[in-house]
């Protein structure tokens, strides 16, 4: 049986030796239960080569990490002088072709715009210089007509008196009786058949400029005004002019046939060249 004093120091010794043990398995089990970790490996990639290239194991890649930082220094200022000194010759180059695209282009346009104002210019002129050429001939005309009216009114009445003082009628172009008074006549009338087809008469001059075209059209008139036949006693060669010829011919107004050439019927023909008529 032990002791109360035996019990007590038992006690404390075997708390003593746990309170070791403790102390000693907190110090070495770290070790034991420790697992060696994996580096994985760390490569490098130098995109510019230095002037001395050295290769190093790869167990030693790691200590040449911090001297590769290094490095970078001098290559952002270099990149930088590089970015400074090209930057004042490319202003340059830009500006020039921007003035000569911009300015060159607007002169060339003015100019085309000018040579063809100044040619629709010429152009309108003629054309104005045209119809006014065909109004003074038309007031002509007018005038005349006006003139060979009265003409012949007076006419008229001269061979009146004399076809009663001979008793017989005066006939149209023909020998016989007042001969020249009827030769008055006919040429007066030949004026107003003209006139009246020159009205009716239109084609486009400036195409036949410089031509010499001749189309010889007869029509034979009766006692009325009636157109009884026309037809063409020479052409021009030129089936348009030719057209318009017979066109102006066959819708005019023929004035009736005075008494002085009467009976009819009367053929007459009338001669068609660029811009007149005639006989």
């Amino acid at each position: 049986m032990l002791t109360a004093n035996e019990g007590w120091k038992s006690a404390f010794m075997g708390a003593l030796l746990i309170h070791l043990g403790v102390a000693v398995f907190s110090l070495f089990a770290p070790q034991i239960w420790q697992r060696p970790r994996q580096i994985t490996p760390v490569y490098t990639v130098k995109l510019f080569e230095s002037v001395e290239r050295t290769e190093s194991p790869p167990g030693m890649r790691k200590k040449t990490a911090p001297p590769a930082s290094r490095k970078k220094e001098p290559r952002h200022k270099a990149a930088k002088k590089q970015k400074v000194t090209p930057s004042p010759p490319k202003k340059k180059t830009i500006s020039k072709p921007q003035k000569a695209l911009s300015l060159n282009p607007e002169k060339k346009q003015k100019k085309k715009k000018t040579k063809k104002e100044k040619k629709r210019k010429q152009d309108t002129d003629k054309l104005l210089k045209q119809r006014i050429t065909k109004i003074q001939k038309r007031v002509k005309e007018r005038k005349n007509e006006a003139i060979l009216a009265e003409r012949l009114s007076a006419l008229k009445q001269k061979v009146r008196s004399k076809q009663k003082e001979v008793g017989g009628q005066a006939r149209s172009a023909r020998p016989g009786a007042g001969r020249e008074a009827s030769d008055e006549v006919l040429r007066l009338y030949i004026g107003r058949l003209m006139n009246a087809v020159r009205e009716h008469w239109s084609f486009p001059e400036h195409l036949y400029e410089g031509e010499s075209l001749k189309a010889v059209v007869v029509i034979r008139i009766a006692d009325d005004g009636r157109l009884i036949k026309a037809w063409f006693e020479q052409k021009s060669g030129k089936t348009s002019f030719d057209q318009s010829t017979m066109r102006a011919v066959k819708t005019s107004n023929i004035p009736s046939l005075p008494m002085a050439l009467r009976p009819g019927p009367l053929e007459i023909g009338l001669i068609f060249t660029p811009g007149e008529i005639g006989t």
